[in-house]
């Protein structure tokens, strides 16, 4: 293999690097150091610790700059990656320590290097860092206010007021707003339930000449589904007829059943040619929250007998959930067969779905095996096993276990109290 196709082959690997073992990366890691590539040749390594810090071990992006160190000499581009993979990690000592050992280089004054600092401060919650980080920069371009709207948006202290006060010194700075930044706000008011406000963005949209991307009409249409305003959600559905895709659908499937109108989310999602986990599972809990847990288990015998794919872990609890609801032991108990012999992954919710079911179905014998079984039992997880044992009038075995609870250390919360003081 000559070296320029080692490099178009790394270059084309940093980019699809999440696609990727990391088998494949250490290879081509290999491949470049045999043949020389990587000699004082700082733009190979980048592309490297960038593939690295994308992949499933972002760790080893860490690992290669420590060991290689010698022949690496850093630029604005270097650190970037390495940040990321901090961010990945969630770890702020390696994070940080990485932020002196560039400062010496002169390199935190680079914008490119400044972003990197600051998503990655506010990644690991550091929140007093970032806003310091920020304050202090010279310049702040998009990216930069992008990242710091990020921040803020991502944190539950800071609400759409906060974010709006940002955006206003942003267009005072002259700078630019893009899509990313409208994405943003816009998830705010949809999260917030901020109509006024979102209208406000969209009408800023169309007043800038903002072009719409697929981003940004599915975060309009979910302002506007979470805002209740269904016609105004349906209006832009509509005129995104060439550009649709699964996560526009959900967002309307799960809009108009927030509004209790199911057959509406039925009859988009029976129209749907290719449909993922995600939409499955959403048509699935929404026959749950609409109390028609049999119209739930139909569509997940439909799933299964059509062989679409093998159900996630929210389907199956959903699954399990309208088991329960029904009080129907057998088809529960072929539910959790079938979770096994996929070997569909159990986590704490399936675990506690199926305590839950078997103890409804007055399977208490199997809601216990399941409940010693688990690893990784919750507090929701407890008080489903507390509450099935008291509402079978076995209210000395629950308080039992709620005193094992409480010697296991798991704090109870308001419903296992209220489990409890029924065993009373």
């Amino acid at each position: 293999m000559h070296s320029k196709d080692l490099h178009k082959i790394i270059i084309s690997l940093q980019k699809t690097a999440h696609n990727h073992n990391a088998r494949v990366i250490d290879q081509v890691l290999s491949h470049a150091i045999t043949t020389g590539l990587t000699t004082h040749a700082t733009s190979t390594w980048n592309c490297i610790l960038r593939a690295y810090s994308k992949s499933p071990t972002p760790i080893k992006a860490l690992r290669i700059f420590n060991q290689c160190s010698a022949s690496i000499y850093p630029d604005n581009y270097t650190y970037p990656p390495l940040l990321k993979a901090c961010s990945c990690l969630l770890s702020l000592s390696m994070g940080t320590e990485l932020h002196a050992r560039l400062t010496k280089t002169g390199l935190d004054a680079d914008i490119y290097v400044q972003n990197a600092l600051l998503h990655f401060y506010g990644v690991v919650d550091e929140l007093t860092y970032a806003r310091v980080l920020f304050d202090r920069m010279p310049y702040r371009d998009i990216a930069s206010w992008n990242t710091f709207l990020g921040i803020y948006n991502n944190n539950p202290d800071f609400g759409i007021q906060n974010l709006l006060v940002l955006f206003k010194r942003l267009m005072c700075e002259e700078i630019k707003a893009d899509k990313i930044t409208l994405v943003i706000l816009l998830s705010a008011c949809a999260r917030e339930e901020e109509l006024d406000c979102g209208r406000a963005l969209n009408s800023f949209v169309t007043k800038v000449g903002l072009e719409c991307n697929l981003n940004l009409e599915n975060a309009l249409l979910e302002m506007y589904t979470k805002c209740g305003v269904m016609d105004a959600a349906l209006t832009l559905f509509n005129q995104m007829v060439s550009r649709r895709d699964i996560v526009s659908y959900t967002i309307l499937i799960n809009g108009y059943v927030e509004m209790g109108s199911v057959d509406l989310a039925r009859e988009i999602f029976d129209n749907i040619l290719i449909k993922d986990s995600v939409l499955w599972g959403s048509m699935m809990h929404a026959y749950i929250k609409a109390k028609q847990p049999k119209a739930a288990l139909e569509l997940f015998k439909k799933m299964v007998d059509d062989g679409v794919m093998i159900p996630d872990e929210n389907i199956m609890v959903s699954a399990i959930s309208a088991c329960a609801s029904l009080s129907d032991l057998q088809f529960g108990r072929l539910v959790h067969h079938f979770i096994l012999e996929n070997n569909i992954s159990q986590d704490v919710f399936v675990k506690t779905a199926l305590i839950d079911m078997y103890s409804k179905c007055g399977s208490l014998e199997d809601a216990l095996v399941t409940f010693y079984k688990m690893d990784d039992k919750d507090v929701f997880t407890w008080t489903t096993m507390i509450e099935g044992l008291a509402k079978s009038g076995l209210g000395d075995k629950a308080l039992h276990l709620f005193n094992q609870m409480e010697r296991q250390g798991v704090m109870p919360n308001e419903a296992t109290f209220v489990s409890f003081v029924s065993c009373l």
